[in-house]
């Protein structure tokens, strides 16, 4: 599993985590003593403004888990959401409902988990995460929800050695409680519906290699390097640990499902925003770097496109 692959894991396994909190985006009480108790660094801003001939929009990369969003956030910025009018996300995440996200993840009755991925496969993922769900109902799993449950546990090793404490802390929650509490109108690209039919798009032995790969490697170090990059706002170095050539050609159900397919259909969607201007969006900070990321794709429209510092 590379670090290329471990991003989109990490958006799929946010949905997971997102779902579990669902109801509940504040902090746990000793969380929260221990969040004060330390000096809190701001992290670098992937911030952008796009302009066109009749008004503008700014466009905010996250990171779905380990920031707040008011650690992304400096006065500036921070005065460029609220005199926005309107709020647009991904989705509205905080109507996720674990229990349907697994009914979304079953099997065919007549498939079977360890039959897909083979004994040895399936004696390292109980040796792993058989604790954590009964190994009768794994087995009715497709392979990509419990490779994003062991991307959980990379990530959640690696926030807690980066920032302790912060992996309760859901940047999109937490911006689309604020943009209620001022009164913004609020709008969204997909249903949580339509993302989870993102996962079972992906191919079938696309999953299996992934769990299979995952299994096989530690992704903790992997996990800092982007966690890291986020946190120091360098740009270069996150687009590096997103694209690669040979992970693209690897692996094109991940990259063209869960990235580029959604930019293409995003698109038409921001321009208008773009025309009415006055919008505030977050997405993935993935969905707006590379060749055929949002931000190339609109200066490819002749949209004037500047980082907000």
């Amino acid at each position: 599993m590379t670090l290329r692959l471990a991003f989109f894991r990490w958006w799929a396994l946010s949905l997971v985590a997102i779902a579990a909190c669902a109801g509940s985006t504040s902090p746990r009480p000793a969380e929260s003593a221990a969040r004060l108790s330390r000096p809190q660094a701001t992290p670098g801003l992937f911030l952008y403004e796009a302009r066109g001939k009749g008004g503008s929009v700014h466009l905010l990369g996250t990171i779905h888990m380990g920031f707040g969003f008011d650690e992304v956030l400096t006065p500036d910025a921070r005065a460029r959401f609220t005199s926005a009018t309107r709020v647009m996300t991904e989705a509205d995440v905080s109507a996720a409902d674990p229990e349907r996200l697994i009914q979304a993840a079953l099997l065919p009755p007549e498939r079977s988990l360890s039959s897909i991925v083979g004994k040895a496969v399936w004696e390292r993922l109980l040796a792993r995460i058989g604790g954590q769900i009964p190994p009768p109902m794994l087995d009715r799993l497709e392979p990509w929800l419990p490779a994003v449950m062991l991307g959980l546990q990379d990530l959640a090793r690696a926030l807690e050695q980066l920032k302790p404490g912060s992996e309760t802390r859901l940047m999109d929650v937490e911006l689309m409680k604020q943009a209620k509490a001022l009164g913004k109108e609020l709008a969204h690209f997909e249903t949580v519906e339509q993302q989870i039919a993102i996962f079972e798009s992906i191919p079938l032995e696309e999953q299996v290699r992934e769990l299979s790969d995952t299994l096989e490697s530690d992704d903790s170090g992997q996990a800092h390097a982007l966690l890291t990059s986020f946190e120091a706002g360098d740009q270069e170095a996150l687009a590096r640990a997103i694209f690669d050539n040979e992970q693209q050609q690897s692996a094109p159900g991940f990259y063209d499902r869960v990235l580029y397919e959604r930019n293409v259909r995003w698109l038409p969607v921001i321009e208008n925003e773009i025309a009415r201007g006055g919008s505030f969006i977050a997405v993935g900070a993935a969905h707006l770097l590379g060749e055929r990321g949002l931000l190339a794709e609109l200066t490819k429209r002749g949209y004037t496109v500047a980082r907000v510092q």
